[in-house]
This record gives C-alpha cells, structure tokens and sequence, in this order.
C-alpha cells in the first residue's frame, strides 16, 4: 500500500480554524492587508470573520463638494487609533492615499480600471461587515443635489455607486449595525430624506440615542422635511435630538417624545407649549428643549392656558416657573420673542439659579 504523503505546508493549505484564530487579534489595517495576499485570504477576508471585530467608534464617510471626485474615510478606533482614507478618481482608474499620522504613515497606490467611489464602498462595507461591537458615531456627508451646475451633476451617480456597493455588504450582515449616534451632513436643495430613510435602514433602532442632522451651508435654502423620517422606529425609539442650521415644517408634537432636543421649526402654537409643560411635569428627569421658531400661533391665549409670568422682559420676552409635583425640581420654561424667537425649557431643582439662567436666555436676540 501505497503511504499518502501529506501536502507540505503554506499559506493556502491552513484550515479554517486556525484562520479564525489568527484574525480574530487583526486590526482594521491588517485586515486590508490579509486579503491583498492572495486569492484564498481575498475570499476570506472578504466574508464574515468569525471571530475578527473591526472595533470602530467613529465612522466619517465624506464625499466633498468642492474637491471633485473625491471620497474620505475617517476611521477611529476603541484603542484610539485613527486613520483616514482618500479614494480620488485618476485617469482610469482611481488612487487610494491611506494616512495614519500617530505613526507618521503617509502612502499611496493606483487602482487601474477601478471606480473610485466602488472601491471606497466595497472598502467601507468590508469593515462594517465585521463589525461586532456597537459603534459611538456615524457620521456621513453626502453633499451632492441634482439642482447644483453640470459639473456637480455629474458626482451624483458617484453617491450611488458607492452606496450601492456599501449597502450590499450592510444588507449582507446578520444583524443591524450598531450606532448611537447618527449625524448626517446634507444640502436642502432638494428633499434629501430619501438618502437619510436609506442610510438608516441598516441601522439597529434599539441603540440609536442621538439623531444630530446637520446642514452643509453652501447656498440658499435650509428647510427639511421629516414626514417619513418621524414615522419610522428609530426616531421614536431615539432619545435625542439635535438640527443644526435645519429648518422643518414638522410639528412640535413629533419632538415631545424626545429627553433632549435642540430644534428648529417653523411654528409652535400655545396648545403644543401646554402639551410640553405638562410632560415635562411628569418626568423630572428630562434634558434641556431649545427650539427656534418663526411664528407662534394663538398668541392670545399664551397668559391664559400658561398662566402668569414669574419675570418677564419688556420687547423680549418672559420667564414662567411651576413646580413638579413630589419632586425639588421646577420647570423653567423661557419664551423669547422679537427677531429671534426662541422657546426654552429646563428642569432645575435650584431657584436661585434664575438670574443666570435668563442671562443665557436673553442673548438669544
């Protein structure tokens, strides 16, 4: 009989369990560089590593507005290691410029006959398919409006092809990504809730905490509209809010479920003010509420269903306070009008704290 002799050792030849082992230590860079190996590790490394958590905390997908052709990648890490990414179109094909300044690395490759935009995707989405662990921020800058010259046009099918190739590996997952805090950059030329109702279809709703919408100011125009956006189980299950330079039309009953906003609307009426006290009543606990408005409806009947003011401002506005049942804590509620309208509302156990509390209120002209 005739021994078998046992095939002599090399990469290709190392079992999957041992793999499994070897990754699970790797870091995000080391990764990138296991699958460069050869076919075997590309196919490896490009499915789910078992045991192998990218162990992201912070997410910065860029796309500029005024450098064309041009995607950045922003990882931070739970170790606290940082890298950026910069995939740029060129000729053909596209270069890809890794940088990690904590250890002076600063290198660039060419891709021949590659898609820069696919390429940042299919990057991006390989890295987000291992990751395990929950991740601290998500913040996505998609700049582009199909209202912008032709030259801008032009970048928006980029935004698609490189969210086509990332959502595939994010549809790939066998469980919702982890993110507690989502911040998407936008334009307001157009109604970009699309893109954000997309983006966060690959989100776990049970552990969002922060929606922190942010507006790119380039141009006219900072309005947004929310009528999906308020429907779906992220926005209900989230607990804070913040807009940044965004207008909405959105009511104020579409924030009251919220411990903490800083919003900007286009009207409030009294019955939505009264609404707010009494929840805030109920739950002494509650964050600060900021929000900007234009226009206040039944203005007549603000002293009536709110009842007196405990100090108010002449041409500026006033200061209301009640106390929470059971509880040290009062509800101080500022109400600021003029140029700038502005209604702010806070559970404080201290009183005397007043005076300094409508200092910050009144700079709001």
């Amino acid at each position: 009989m005739t021994p078998v002799t046992p095939p002599e050792p090399s990469l290709l030849t190392i079992p999957l369990e041992l793999l499994n082992h070897i990754t699970k230590d790797f870091d995000i860079e080391t990764v990138q560089n296991f699958r460069k190996a050869c076919r075997k590790f590309y196919h490896y490394a490009s499915s789910d590593l078992p045991k192998f958590d990218s162990q992201l905390e912070r997410l910065i997908i860029s796309q500029y507005m005024f450098y064309k052709d041009t995607v950045e990648v922003n990882l931070r890490c739970t170790d606290g290691r940082s890298y950026n990414i910069i995939y740029r179109k060129y000729g053909n094909g596209c270069t890809v410029q890794y940088i990690d300044r904590e250890l002076g690395i600063d290198r660039k490759r060419g891709l021949k006959f590659q898609d820069y935009a696919e390429v940042a995707g299919n990057d991006v989405g390989l890295i987000l398919r291992n990751q395990r662990s929950a991740m601290k921020t998500l913040i996505v800058m998609n700049p582009e409006d199909n209202s912008l010259d032709l030259d801008l046009i032009g970048r928006k099918s980029a935004e698609q092809r490189l969210w086509k190739v990332l959502g595939a590996h994010l549809t790939s997952r066998k469980s919702l990504l982890q993110v507690e805090e989502f911040e998407p950059y936008i334009t307001t030329y157009t109604n970009r809730e699309p893109q954000l109702l997309s983006t966060l279809q690959y989100l776990d709703p049970r552990s969002l905490e922060l929606l922190n919408l942010h507006r790119i100011h380039f141009g006219k125009g900072n309005k947004i509209s929310l009528d999906a956006i308020v429907k779906t189980e992220h926005w209900k299950m989230a607990s804070r809010i913040r807009m940044d330079s965004v207008w909405t039309d959105a009511s104020l009953r579409d924030f009251l479920h919220f411990k903490e906003a800083k919003i900007s609307i286009e009207k409030i009426s009294v019955d939505e003010m009264v609404t707010l006290k009494e929840i805030r009543l109920q739950n002494p606990s509650l964050g600060a509420f900021e929000i900007k408005f234009k226009r206040l409806i039944q203005q007549p009947r603000l002293s009536y269903r709110l009842g007196p003011a405990y100090r108010s401002y002449e041409d500026i506005g006033d200061i209301r306070i009640w106390p929470i049942p059971n509880n040290d804590k009062k509800v101080h509620f500022g109400l600021k009008m003029g140029r700038k309208k502005c209604l702010t509302v806070q559970n404080s156990a201290v009183l005397h704290d007043i005076d300094e509390w409508a200092e910050v209120f009144l700079r709001f002209r």
